[in-house]
């Protein structure tokens, strides 16, 4: 099959979207595209998370985590952290008591599972 762009000689029923560049296929196309992107990175930061939550406390990146560097903030709202968009995640699942699932390997997985299932993350 000739690139998404191209016209061409596809076999039929083959894929082909236009040549403009706002066409209704190409949208939903995109929108899909970027949304399993998006799915595919809220995955990642769960498994992050746990590997993170599972390190000596002494280490540098949980340090950094749950640390607080002093300091003065710039007015206006705070920003977001990581760690407050992935609880927000994990609440979207369903999941409590996070820090506790992430000592156990396969409850950890189980969570996973139902997050892949779960449309709206």
């Amino acid at each position: 099959m000739a690139g998404l762009c191209e016209g061409g000689n596809e076999p039929p029923g083959s894929l082909k979207v236009s040549n403009y560049p706002f066409s209704p296929q190409r949208s939903a196309l995109f929108t899909r595209h970027i949304w399993n992107h998006l799915h595919f990175r809220r995955l990642i930061r769960f498994s992050r998370l746990r590997h993170l939550e599972r390190m000596p406390e002494g280490r540098l990146p949980k340090r950094a985590l749950y640390g607080h560097p002093g300091g003065l903030r710039k007015r206006g709202r705070p920003r977001l952290r990581w760690l407050q968009d992935v609880e927000d995640d994990l609440r979207r699942v369903g999941c409590k008591r996070w820090r506790q699932r992430a000592q156990d390997r396969d409850e950890w997985f189980l969570l996973i599972k139902e997050a892949q299932a779960l449309h709206g993350l």
